[in-house]
């Protein structure tokens, strides 16, 4: 596949076979990541001091104690439980 894409591409000239052996006899480019591109600041550290200050910490929010429920005594007054309905008695035409 790769000899298939190859010769899609032009013949290779001169100026890029210099350009191919320079860049193997230089290596790779380093390449800057992190902080290490900014320098340090001082002994290390990457920022003044004081620069990341957090803000003070919130007060602590009050709330009101929840009310403790109270418990009714049973209402004496209800009504009785009502019985069971009663089945119906089958009906028989036979006398």
């Amino acid at each position: 596949m790769l000899a298939a894409l190859l010769t899609l591409l032009p013949p290779a000239t001169e100026a890029d076979r210099a350009a191919v052996d320079r860049l193997v006899t230089e290596g790779p480019p380093n390449e800057e990541v992190g902080l290490d591109p900014y320098g340090a600041y001082g002994e290390g550290e990457f920022a003044p001091p004081g620069a990341f200050v957090p803000p003070m910490p919130a007060p602590p929010t009050r709330v009101p104690a929840a009310p403790t429920p109270v418990r009714k005594a049973p209402d004496d007054r209800r009504a009785p439980p009502r019985p069971p309905p009663r089945r119906a008695e089958p009906i028989c035409c036979c006398g």
